[in-house]
């Protein structure tokens, strides 16, 4: 809830509220550099993912 009482009954703002009011445009400069960072870890994971497949694939038959 974005709005809740404290004990002596005033209303707060909540977590909601205070990170809303927080918002701002993002710079060009500023998005290239969060998409090249999101880039890096989705290459990263799917490079992890491969080399895991890979090394089932191997042992699969060595093993058979």
């Amino acid at each position: 809830m974005i709005w809740d009482l404290d004990p002596a009954g005033r209303v707060k703002r909540g977590r909601a509220a205070l990170m809303a009011a927080q918002y701002r445009e993002m710079t060009e400069q500023e998005y290239a550099d969060r998409l090249r960072v999101l880039i890096r870890i989705v290459s990263a994971a799917t490079l992890g993912l491969c080399s895991f497949a890979v090394g089932l694939l191997i042992g699969a038959f060595f093993l058979f």
